[in-house]
């Protein structure tokens, strides 16, 4: 049965509650009078949880389109940090969670497309690492394995390949260079099992063929 007359995308389930995009921020316990607008701020792309909030890009006339965050309430949903400062977008995406911390992809205007993380407050949401200086290393596929962050990237000499990321700039690291030099393996989709990370990628010798690591 229709629950409420609305058109609604990216639903997310949160405990006992939906929440859904539609001209804002929504939530829903399945009843049309429990059915209600959490917050006005105009909400680009996906819905995302991490350490007990749920994550987005929001947008307002002063800071563009930044990382929001939300507990459930009015009052809870609040900008976390400007990240391309002014009006200017900062474009997160691509969201994963990873021991409560939340991975993403952002351009801050000065670094390009690189990886980020955030603990829900503004200090705590910073650059990981500029994986490929003066370049964009354009991060995706993120995916959690265990306690670390595996994804694709480019870093300008090895094409883009599989990376490792602890949460520091020291920990994110060039798994395996598997189409040498400047070529690209081009993995994809990752996932875990059993201690192991399996993806897809292609190479020069074997083309498209599925691959595993130790995670």
């Amino acid at each position: 049965m229709i629950v409420k007359d609305i058109v609604a995308g990216s639903l997310t389930g949160w405990g006992d509650t939906l929440y859904f995009l539609s001209s804002g921020l929504w939530k829903s316990d399945g009843t049309e009078a429990g059915t209600v607008k959490v917050s006005d701020v105009f909400v680009n792309g996906s819905l995302s949880l991490a350490g007990g909030m749920l994550y987005f890009e929001g947008w307002e006339e002063e800071t563009g389109g930044e990382l929001w965050r939300s507990d459930g309430t009015e009052a809870g949903t609040v900008l976390v940090r400007d990240i391309a400062p002014g009006p200017a977008y900062s474009f997160p995406r691509r969201f994963a969670e990873v021991g409560g911390i939340l991975y993403f992809v952002a351009e801050d205007g000065t670094h390009g497309e690189e990886l980020w993380k955030s603990d829900g407050t503004e200090t705590g949401t910073v650059m990981v690492r500029e994986i490929w200086p003066g370049g964009e290393s354009h991060p995706s596929r993120l995916t959690q394995v265990g306690s670390a962050l595996y994804f694709s990237a480019e870093d300008g000499a090895h094409g883009r390949e599989l990376w490792r990321s602890d949460g520091t700039g020291a920990g994110t690291v060039l798994v395996a260079d598997l189409h040498l030099g400047r070529g690209s393996s081009n993995p994809g989709p990752i996932t875990g099992l059993g201690g192991v990370v399996f993806f897809s990628a292609t190479t020069p010798s074997t083309g498209r063929e599925l691959w595993m690591v130790p995670a």
